[in-house]
């Protein structure tokens, strides 16, 4: 069940980066990739260092299976978050993010 739900998961922090990381150029190879997160508990729990939450340990193990580096970029706002990303300031972004159809496009 638990690997199920982290699966389900991973798909959904895929759907959410996708749109925008094919939009910017790849991360370049050697170069850790460079994950926005934004404080939301139990996400991305706030004054931790380094960063703790649900978000994190998914990423963390979906990173440690694509056998990938990554950075963590802490962002102040849900819509500093997407715009990192739009941008090519981060290659994914993670949080307590929600699908509406303006994002989705």
């Amino acid at each position: 069940m638990l690997r199920t739900a982290a699966l389900a998961m991973s798909l959904a922090l895929g759907f959410v980066a996708l749109p925008a990381w094919s939009a910017t150029a790849r991360p370049m190879p050697g170069r850790p990739l460079r994950v926005a997160i934004k404080p939301i508990a139990p996400f991305v729990l706030p004054d931790v260092d380094p960063p703790a939450g649900f978000s994190i340990d998914l990423w963390s193990e979906v990173a440690r299976r694509m056998r990938v580096d990554y950075q963590w970029h802490p962002v102040p706002t849900l819509p500093a978050l997407l715009q990192t990303v739009r941008t090519g300031d981060a290659d994914v972004a993670i949080a307590a993010i929600t699908m509406t159809p303006e994002r989705e496009q």
